[in-house]
Parts: C-alpha cells; sequence; structure tokens
C-alpha cells in the first residue's frame, strides 16, 4: 500500500512541476503580449497625434489624402513585432 502512495505521490509531483513550467511559459507569452500591446498603443498615439493636420480638410479630402500618401506604406516597428519580425 505504501508502494502505491508513493508512486501516486511521485507522479503528483511530476504534475505539479509540469503545471509550473507550463504556467511561466503563459507568464512569459502574457508580458510579450502586454508589451507588444504597449507598443501599439503608443504607435496609435504616435499616428493619432499626426492627424490633426488632416482634420482641416474636408471629409472627402481626408479619404483622398489617405489613399495617396506614401507614409502609410511605411512599416512600423510595432507592425514588425506583431509580424513575428525582430527589428
Amino acid at each position: 500500500m505504501a508502494k502505491k502512495k508513493d508512486k501516486a505521490l511521485k507522479s503528483l509531483r511530476k504534475d505539479v512541476a509540469r503545471l509550473k513550467k507550463q504556467n511561466d511559459k503563459l507568464a512569459e507569452a502574457i508580458e510579450k503580449t502586454r508589451e507588444d500591446q504597449a507598443a501599439s498603443h503608443k504607435e496609435l498615439r504616435r499616428l493619432a497625434e499626426e492627424r490633426p493636420a488632416a482634420q482641416g480638410a474636408s471629409p472627402g479630402e481626408q479619404e483622398d489624402s489617405s489613399h495617396d500618401s506614401d507614409e502609410g506604406s511605411e512599416v512600423t516597428e510595432a507592425a514588425e513585432r506583431r509580424a513575428g519580425n525582430s527589428v
């Protein structure tokens, strides 16, 4: 009977170790996601601050100018990170 308990205890310890490892990996993934979110939010704020210059134009002009702009074709660092590329 003691051997069964020892075996069960050993199995539970293995499971706990495996779950701790999995938890650590998930915590790292969450931290990276939060960092990426913060970078994206910072990029959105920067882009939003650039927009006031376009607010003086009429709605039709804004739409046309946003499609003609070469600035939008630039890939940002945050977009690179989201795509999984290192910057």
